[in-house]
């Protein structure tokens, strides 16, 4: 993960594994994925993102919100219990996510946060949805997808000697990438800030990079602004990301991303120097809290910071971080802009740390 001493993470990384040898091949072997079509058990789950979607609230009873492809998300009346609901949509092998929220251990997720609803269990890598009134149904997907749970205790935990646990079920069941805390989930959490990233600027990152900038921007929080989270440590330790990194899987993009961002590189006449310009432009008014992150295209060294009008920045070797507003700062307008200028050269050698 690391290749010098600063604090940040150097490689975007993953745990390869998986309920057998084959579902790890699996996941090597995957072809890149758009993902147009969205299944979640979040209130509302980000629906407006996708092209097309079903979601169940955890939180409020009855609310199901709907998405075709071409139209906006809307709220229907939903089932007392969506146990049923679901696992037919899930067995359908048509959508290529899954998110999830509220109550969840490493051997179940309860689909009701706030009332009675049924549970999700697993056994011998196999998944099924148990109602509230005892009804079994057995879950039987196979289509490649991405599993995303940045409210759900312990449901990324795999314990180290029993493989009956919900992670490795689903990536038996389809799962090419899975997200999800390895602790239990405490109040504020940073890892909601990965949906920023992932469905608010579209297809600009893939799943693997949104969990790595969702990373980096943590240790941003607590080492730079001092704030702090329950749920993970500045390392990232209360989350795990499963599955092949390299494997591209993005959103298709359905809508304007919530700020546009470009990066310039630039090399310098008679020198071996560059200069980097990263801007961030609002596409609508109100705030940004998760910081804008840019992807270097190569890895740079003795970099100097000439100018920005943003509130802070952090830049390594392969990435720039701004923040650009705090809780107290008045809302952008769009159109507004912030950036950073810098000049760095090519990094070709390394101080390796253990």
């Amino acid at each position: 993960k690391r290749l010098d001493n600063d604090p940040y993470e150097d490689a975007i990384w993953a745990v390869m594994t998986g309920y057998t040898p084959a579902d790890a091949l699996r996941m090597v072997n995957a072809k890149s994925m758009t993902i147009t079509k969205a299944l979640s058990g979040v209130e509302g789950g980000w629906l407006s993102y996708f092209d097309s979607g079903l979601a169940y609230s955890e939180a409020t009873k009855n609310m199901k919100t709907v998405k075709e492809s071409g139209k906006p998300a809307t709220t229907v009346q939903g089932p007392d219990d969506t146990t049923e609901e679901l696992v037919k949509a899930l067995n359908t092998n048509q959508y290529q996510i899954m998110s999830s929220s509220g109550h969840a251990s490493e051997e179940n997720w309860q689909l009701g946060y706030t009332y009675t609803n049924g549970l999700f269990v697993c056994q011998n890598g196999n998944l099924s949805g148990v109602s509230s009134t005892g009804n079994r149904y057995d879950i039987a997907t196979t289509n490649p997808k991405i599993y995303f749970s940045p409210g759900n205790c312990l449901i990324g935990h795999i314990p180290g000697d029993d493989y009956d646990c919900m992670a490795l079920a689903w990536m038996h069941n389809g799962v090419n990438q899975f997200f999800g805390h390895i602790v239990p989930q405490g109040r504020p959490c940073w890892a909601w800030s990965m949906t920023e990233y992932f469905f608010g600027l579209q297809d600009r990152f893939s799943f693997a990079e949104s969990a790595y900038i969702y990373s980096q921007t943590l240790q941003f929080e607590t080492a730079v602004l001092g704030h702090q989270y329950p749920c993970c440590t500045a390392d990232s330790k209360g989350t795990a990301f499963y599955g092949d990194p390299a494997w591209n899987a993005r959103i298709k993009k359905v809508t304007t991303p919530v700020y546009d961002q470009d990066l310039k590189v630039t090399k310098i006449a008679n020198s071996n120097k560059y200069k980097i310009v990263f801007t961030v432009t609002l596409n609508s008014d109100g705030k940004i809290q998760a910081h804008p992150v840019a992807l270097l295209p190569f890895r740079i060294q003795n970099h100097v910071i000439k100018k920005t009008d943003s509130k802070k920045v952090v830049t390594t070797d392969n990435f720039i971080i701004m923040q650009i507003q705090s809780d107290d700062d008045p809302a952008f307008k769009k159109g507004d802009k912030r950036s950073v200028e810098l000049i760095a050269e090519p990094r070709t050698k390394w101080t390796f740390v253990k």
